[in-house]
């Protein structure tokens, strides 16, 4: 029984080693993961005014970088050294102790730099304050860490100002420059930036006169700028503390001296853009806010014990305020290519350049359509000018036509006065060669004579009435007076050929507004088409029915109708087309031009057979005709 309690023991101690085991496990575990999920901390070092649009802006590009989705978090802490505008030696005991006091017992993974100051600031008393933390930097000029070698886990890019590309703007805005003034105070920063221009700006001291302005007070160069002339431009470089010991925001002196001076200030920072300078070559700082962003997650994501390295600075570009371009009378023409003009005043083109191409796109479509439909109608119209041409033409060959038809008639009309002239002059000469002749006998025989000259004369105007070209007239006509005239001019016609004409004119009809001539040929077409249909009937049944009567609207109807065969059904769609005929040795020509006639003066011309034999053509001119 004891030995196995003893083996109970010895299981159940067992058992609780291995949950013991199991709890440390979880506990390491859980100290892992949040090792693994601590945030990391960053404090940044300003060694000037933290609130200054250069600072804000790079560090809200930062905060946009460091909080995307996917990275690791990071806390952030300030600390503002102020050491652009007090000198470092004043409080830098003091401030170390404070701050050893105040990051007492956390672990700081990185220290971001801003500034020469906050570098040396940093890495100085790294191994004190924050003896685990990466250093990064920016803001450092290039001439500056030439000489310096970079402490382990320190990594950044230097700010390299292109001093001498401002002055190459100056002198491309204004050829005439003379003379450059070079202001700077007497901060710690404001010094470093003058012994850059000194460097920089030496190849230029033989095509420029390079003043260096420094240790005054403000008031001094206000009033030194004040009186600087067309030839001259001012580059402003820093006036964080003047030789009084007073303390400046480096932008709001860039205002200052832009305002008192009548030459071009130029400047190397993007913050004094606005404040009244031409422009000049700089960084962006939100571009660098980014950049340093990014080189956060690179740097802690990375194993500690990385010697220390300089990246490549980077580009600086080429900036013009447009306003002070106008100010000065300059030409953006004159600027380098790629250069960014900023602060362009309110364009209509800028703004809305895609909507006025639209609707200049739309204004074009719409000026081309609507010439095409000018020139479309002018073609048109054209073509109607030229089809009435050509039908005039074609009516005059069918008039002609007709009269070389009606040769026979016309010469049997001509004859019959002729030959009672001739035979009222035979007997005049035989009464007087008698002696017989009285004066009363002469008098009858002239009067026979002049009735039929006036015959000759009648069938003569006719003839040459429907024969000769003329212009399209219209004239108020009497129908039934029109249709005499055509029975009157195919009398001998219709006399050779043994037709007899039955024509009922109905009285009272009104005038119409007519082109005399082409509805005479309209009516004349029709009858001899009636009588050419009559030619196979005995010539006791040769019938032409001609008749007038009032029409629907006001208008008049007239008719002409033929005791022929009639016309075959299949025939009468096609009677009225072009060079369609029945005829043996018809042209086609005849009715086409008479249903053109009518059709001119806005009537109707229909055929149909008659019930008791024969055709019936119906001709239906309206009452009310405008000219055309």
């Amino acid at each position: 029984m004891s030995s196995s309690l003893r083996a109970s023991g010895r299981l159940l101690a067992c058992i609780a080693l291995l949950l013991s085991a199991a709890a440390r496990g979880q506990v390491l575990e859980g100290n892992a993961g949040a090792a693994q999920e601590r945030p990391w901390r960053v404090v940044i070092l300003n060694d000037g005014d933290p609130a200054a649009p250069a600072f804000v802006t790079m560090e809200r590009a930062m905060r946009q970088v460091l909080a995307a989705p996917g990275r690791h978090r990071v806390d952030l802490f300030h600390e503002n050294l102020d050491m652009l505008r007090f000198p470092e030696a004043l409080f830098e005991s003091e401030l170390v102790a404070l701050l050893a006091k105040k990051y007492a017992g956390m672990s700081v993974d990185a220290v971001i730099a801003i500034g020469t100051p906050s570098l040396d600031f940093a890495e100085k008393h790294r191994g004190l304050l924050w003896p685990a933390a990466r250093v990064l930097f920016q803001g450092v000029p290039v001439e500056v860490l030439r000489e310096r070698r970079l402490g382990t886990d320190t990594v950044g890019w230097p700010t390299q100002h292109d001093l001498a590309g401002v002055a190459e703007l100056a002198l491309l805005l204004r050829p005439s420059t003379r003379r450059l003034i070079v202001i700077s105070g007497s901060g710690d920063f404001d010094r470093r930036m003058a012994l850059v221009a000194k460097t920089q700006l030496e190849p230029y001291a033989k095509r420029l006169g390079i003043e260096y302005w420094q240790e005054v007070a403000l008031e001094e160069f206000l009033r030194r700028v004040a009186r600087l002339g067309r030839d001259d431009a001012v580059l402003y470089l820093a006036v964080g503390r003047d030789i009084s010991g007073r303390t400046f925001v480096i932008p709001d002196v860039a205002r200052q001296i832009s305002a008192a001076s009548k030459a071009p200030v130029y400047g190397p920072f993007e913050t004094f853009m606005g404040q009244g300078i031409v422009g000049g070559t700089m960084y962006s700082f939100e571009e660098r806010g980014q950049r340093m962003g990014h080189l956060v997650h690179e740097v802690l994501s990375s194993p500690p014990g990385q010697p220390g390295r300089v990246l490549d600075a980077g580009p600086s570009t080429c900036v013009v305020d447009a306003r002070q371009l106008d100010h000065f009378a300059m030409r953006a023409s004159d600027l380098p290519g790629g250069c960014e003009l900023r602060f362009m005043p309110p364009s209509l083109w800028r703004e809305y350049r895609w909507y006025i191409l639209g609707a200049l796109l739309v204004i074009l479509a719409q000026a081309a359509l609507i010439a095409a439909l000018v020139l479309q109608r002018r073609a048109r119209v054209q073509a109607e000018n030229e089809l009435r041409h050509r039908r005039s033409e074609l009516a005059q060959a069918s008039r002609l036509a007709l009269a070389g038809e009606l040769t026979a008639s016309i010469a049997h009309e001509i004859n019959q006065p002729l030959g009672a002239i001739l035979a009222n002059a035979g007997a005049a000469e035989a009464l007087l060669r008698r002696g017989q002749a009285s004066t009363e006998e002469l008098r009858e025989i002239l009067a026979d004579i002049r009735q039929a000259d006036l015959r000759a004369s009648e069938v003569i105007r006719r003839v040459r009435a429907l024969v000769t070209s003329h212009r399209t007239e219209r004239e108020r006509v009497e129908v039934n007076a029109m249709v005499s005239e055509v029975l009157a001019f195919l009398r001998g016609e219709t006399e050779r050929r043994g037709i007899v004409v039955d024509s009922a004119l109905a009285p009272g009809l009104p005038t119409l507004l007519l082109d005399r001539v082409q509805v005479q040929q309209a009516v004349v077409n029709l009858c001899m088409n009636a009588m050419e249909a009559m030619v196979d009937c005995p010539a006791g049944k040769r019938r032409l029915g001609i008749r007038t009567a009032a029409g629907p609207g006001g208008g008049i109807e007239i008719t002409i109708s033929d005791s022929g065969p009639g016309i075959a059904p299949e025939h009468l769609p096609q009677l009225f087309n072009s060079f369609f005929t029945t005829k043996a040795h018809g042209t086609g020509l005849g009715l086409s031009i008479t249903r053109s006639i009518v059709e001119t003066h806005k009537g109707r011309v229909s055929a149909q057979n008659r019930d008791g034999g024969g055709a019936l053509f119906r001709m239906t001119l309206p009452a009310s005709q405008g000219a055309h």
